[in-house]
């Protein structure tokens, strides 16, 4: 999947797979910045009545790109702010809005965006506000930022899965227990074997999370899935008569 935005509005690229979805561009459109700075001002004011009318001045852009911008820029209070005016959670942004983000199939959710980015307190704030999971699982461990803690991680991965996410979920065609073993997330992946994600989920694939395991040199990853897949095997064959 793609990795984080490095600087205000930036655009996801790809890391170790084919880019299905893409944050908030690096650089916004013109209107996209005026507005967003327009809301801004609005914000670090207070001003409710500035801020309802910025939302309803255009409801389509106000329910996807801006959320989605405040969560890339980790911008907690505007977020709270959009949810508190009823933004769409779930909404993301439309990519004709978004030319220069060629290739791409959809724009990432707020929550993807938040996963992403580690952002766990506004992780919880959008799963309250109604944000369902979708890909934000696999997004979660797919990337390797240095500034995301491994305690900040788990904590997303463990939120997550509270609120119902798929322990199987994809994000650029791997699982979240293929991204967690190739980045050699040893908690994560036995957090996510515990919830019963498939080790051969990707099978026939180019790659799995065995496979990049030990293309990575995880050692201790690779045994946990191997102890894994023998028992699945043994499931189901069942007892001897």
């Amino acid at each position: 999947m793609a990795s984080r935005y490095f600087s205000g509005l930036f655009v996801l690229a790809a890391a170790l797979a084919t880019v299905s979805r893409i944050s908030v561009a690096e650089t916004p459109l013109p209107s996209e910045k005026a507005a967003v700075q327009s809301f801004i001002q609005a914000a670090s004011k207070d001003n409710a009545a500035g801020i309802r009318s910025l939302v309803d001045r255009d409801s389509r852009y106000w329910n996807s790109g801006v959320l989605e911008t405040a969560i890339a820029q980790n911008r907690e209070d505007i977020a709270k702010i959009l949810i508190a005016h009823h933004v769409n959670v779930n909404a993301r942004p439309p990519l004709q809005d978004f030319p220069h983000a060629s290739g791409v199939k959809q724009m990432a959710s707020p929550l993807e965006s938040a996963a992403l980015g580690g952002e766990v307190k506004i992780a919880k704030i959008l799963l309250k506000a109604g944000a369902k999971p979708g890909a934000a699982l696999a997004d979660a461990v797919s990337n390797p930022k240095a500034s995301i803690s491994a305690r900040d991680r788990e904590a997303m991965v463990l939120l997550l899965l509270r609120h119902g996410a798929n322990p199987n979920s994809e994000s650029g065609g791997l699982t979240a227990l293929d991204w967690a073993s190739a980045n050699g997330y040893t908690r994560i992946v036995k957090i996510l074997l515990k919830r019963g994600a498939d080790v051969d989920a990707t099978k026939g694939k180019s790659a799995n999370a065995l496979k990049v395991a030990r293309a990575n040199g995880h050692w201790d990853i690779a045994r946990l899935l191997e102890v894994a897949r023998k028992s699945k095997k043994s499931v189901k064959k069942g007892p001897r008569p």
